[in-house]
């Protein structure tokens, strides 16, 4: 049976060696295969199809979204995200936002791809001074594998590239609904590079706002994990969402209604919520959110499935296109 410090080592190059390919195993010029895109040019007027003859006219945005619908059609399963990129970016340029979410989905799972290949360098480098971790060796295991997935269809994806993912998140994010949901708990931001993003993380936080206060006047099962974890008191001394509006009564307020419809609560939660003192003052709080919930509907929806206790995840393909 291998050794974890064999395992580390494998890993370790695999790791390094992915990156490597990644970065440079890939031409940045790749001929274009589809020189003959239905979008030839944008102006103010929306998109503009290049015709037989090879002039423009005009259409109309309910034409341009079947056209990018049919274009997204055009792509084959298993596409590179090169591809995606090349085709659909003139739709998601015109603000189209089944191309730009399909095109910002792709990009985050390269981003996803990188970020878990260096936690696997992270995590070889720590074994030599913590000593063999299993759940370490296990943990760093499963992240190369899930990294492995995307090897070929991220291949040639530079870090400029990606960084452009978030800009056609926000264009998604135009159709509501489930894309606002996806941009409000997962936008495509790099958090290790909050200061050089300000501007970005700006405009996020923006549309989380806009998302979680229309949220919470929407009774729904897949919201009240995460306007929990939104709400949840800063002095609970866990941060498991990316944005925070620490306000104790609302959070108690929707603790409430968990436990009302019997809904299974996970435990950083409930360990947030026993940290609360409950003063009358407080209590009074609570009682009056509590009442705002119960107007919205809140005490009657559904229990939640188990997939709404975790961040929104990446739209599908399909998804995309149904926009």
């Amino acid at each position: 049976m291998i050794s974890a410090k064999h395992l580390i080592a494998s890993l370790t190059i695999a790791a390094v060696g992915a990156v490597v390919v990644y970065v440079w195993g890939f031409p940045t010029e790749i001929p274009n295969k589809y020189e003959n895109s239905r979008f030839a040019a944008i102006d103010g007027q929306g998109i503009i199809p290049q015709s037989a003859s090879g002039t423009n006219q005009g259409i109309s945005k309910s034409s341009a979204v079947r056209a990018a619908r049919q274009l997204a059609d055009d792509i084959p399963d298993g596409a590179s995200v090169l591809d995606v990129i090349r085709i659909l970016s003139p739709a998601a340029d015109a603000g189209i936002p089944s191309a730009a979410c399909r095109i910002a989905s792709d990009l985050q799972e390269c981003s996803t791809r990188n970020a878990n290949l260096a936690a696997v360098s992270a995590i070889s480098r720590g074994i030599p001074t913590r000593g063999e971790d299993s759940k370490a060796v296990d943990l760093a295991a499963r992240l190369l594998e899930q990294s492995s997935r995307s090897d070929e269809k991220c291949a040639g994806v530079t870090p400029e590239m990606a960084s452009a993912a978030f800009a056609r998140q926000q264009i998604a994010a135009q159709a509501g609904g489930k894309m606002m949901r996806w941009v409000a708990l997962n936008p495509a931001l790099d958090r290790s590079d909050f200061l050089n993003n300000l501007n970005n993380w700006q405009s996020y936080k923006r549309l989380a706002d806009s998302y979680f206060d229309s949220a919470i006047k929407k009774a729904s099962p897949e919201n009240l994990f995460p306007l929990l974890n939104v709400y949840m008191p800063s002095t609970a001394g866990i941060n498991s969402s990316i944005l925070r509006r620490s306000d104790q009564a609302r959070f108690m307020a929707l603790m409430e209604v968990a436990e009302s419809i019997g809904a299974a609560v996970p435990p950083d939660l409930q360990m947030a919520a026993d940290k609360i003192e409950l003063t009358p003052e407080t209590r009074i709080a609570i009682a009056s959110e509590k009442a705002k919930l119960d107007a919205a509907g809140w005490s009657s929806i559904d229990k939640p499935g188990l997939d709404d206790r975790k961040s929104f995840p990446r739209p599908t393909a399909a998804d995309c296109k149904d926009l």
